[in-house]
């Protein structure tokens, strides 16, 4: 059958004629009207279609008791481990007496500290601020939170370049009275004048003991305020007038953390940096040009270079971070400083290997695990045990350890 209302030419023409489309208008396609929903069938359940919405139920009274009660997750961590207590105990890495004040101090908040940077040019200005301006306001203002000194120098810090805020970074950020001088904080720290870092991580490039022209490696070094601070030292100990000519090789194994290293370094505007990407156990072996105007003459043979001082701070299990890391009180675990031994062992045996004869290098973790520090330092020293213990008793021959003490260190 053809189109409806046509008639075929012939009766025994079966082929089907094609129906013509009809094409509607843009502005009908546009407008087309909804068509309308089908009506229900005799019997269809019609009170189903047309029922409103229920009424929202009302709540069980133990569910909204417990909606009412801070949930368990949201609760800050206990800050104690029955395990951690055992264990540092039998260690005796306190005395007995002295225990208890050891625990009240791991629980207390860690207080924000801060370091000014010592060749910047700026100097004066800063350390002025610091002592008339805001050491004297930030007394009145909250002297009734934090105590009598609610800013002051370290004592053990060389030329009181670093400064103690008896107020955790927590309380800094959040106190009114404390706006002004955070302000001044985040402007002086991000153009370089100022670096804000632990009190303890402040330690270990003093006993380097870094000199004009060192070479220096910082085998874990992200992310980078102990480098920025072997850099200020490296700029300050320069002839006036002068760039300095040492070195300073800062080396991570991650490349986000290299990267983190190179955005807090920068603000030194420094080229006496190398910033590295490698495993610490296996840093290779770089090499110098005798003279660098022979450096591309075929007969001149590299010199191995050899760091006068290496700065070998480790990973490890971070147990002495306790007072910012409140979760380790949870996880701790007496095995978590097994797993980093070997690690650092290979890479302070390395850090050795890398030292020149006569220099100096020096360990560090955030453990007060024997198994992380002193067991480290025994391991790697195994091959020349008799020396050490001889050397070990002929300091324990002196009865003023202050002299043994500079002996040691060579002063």
């Amino acid at each position: 059958r053809g189109h409806e209302g046509e008639q075929h030419d012939s009766p025994t023409d079966t082929r089907l004629a094609p129906s013509p489309r009809r094409h509607r208008r843009p502005e009908e396609a546009m407008h087309r009207r909804p068509q309308e929903a089908p009506p229900l069938e005799r019997g269809a359940p019609e009170s189903l279609w047309r029922r409103g919405p229920r009424p929202p139920r009302s709540p069980a009274p133990a569910a909204a008791a417990a909606r009412s009660e801070p949930s368990t997750s949201s609760l800050p961590p206990p800050l104690e481990n029955a395990a951690f207590e055992e264990y540092y105990k039998e260690q005796r890495i306190v005395h007995e007496e002295e225990w208890d004040a050891f625990m009240s101090v791991l629980r207390k908040p860690l207080p924000a500290t801060f370091r000014v940077n010592a060749s910047c040019r700026f100097l004066k200005d800063i350390c002025s601020r610091l002592e008339n301006d805001f050491r004297r306001s930030l007394e009145n203002e909250v002297s009734d939170e934090c105590g009598e000194y609610a800013l002051s120098p370290l004592p053990w810090y060389p030329g009181n370049l670093a400064w103690h805020l008896n107020l955790s970074r927590k309380q800094l950020r959040k106190n009114p009275a404390l706006e002004s001088f955070h302000e001044f904080l985040k402007h002086e720290s991000e153009v370089g004048n100022v670096t804000r870092q632990e009190a303890v991580s402040m330690v270990p490039p003093l006993f380097l003991n870094v000199q004009a022209g060192h070479h220096i490696l910082d085998m874990c070094a992200a992310p980078g305020s102990k480098t920025f601070q072997l850099l200020e030292m490296i700029h300050q100990s320069k002839e006036p007038g002068l760039l300095p000519t040492a070195l300073v090789i800062a080396n991570d194994l991650k490349v986000q953390r290299c990267d983190v290293l190179i955005h807090n370094t920068k603000r030194m505007c420094t080229a006496n940096l190398i910033v590295t990407n490698h495993e610490a156990q296996s840093f290779p072996s770089c090499s110098l040009a005798k003279d660098d105007s022979e450096a591309y003459k075929d007969h001149c043979k590299p010199q191995r270079l050899e760091f006068d001082r290496v700065l070998c701070d480790v990973p490890c299990s971070g147990d002495g971070t306790l007072r910012k890391s409140h979760d380790l009180w949870r996880k701790w675990s007496s095995s978590m400083g097994n797993e980093f031994h070997l690690l650092q062992v290979n890479i302070a045996m390395r850090g050795i290997a890398l030292l020149k004869v006569g220099g100096r290098m020096v360990y560090s973790t955030c453990s007060m695990n024997p198994v992380e520090n002193e067991a480290v330092v025994a391991e790697s020293f195994s091959g020349e045990v008799e020396a050490l213990l001889n050397y070990l008793m002929f300091l324990l021959s002196y009865e003023n350890w202050s002299a043994a003490l500079d002996l040691a260190l060579g002063r």
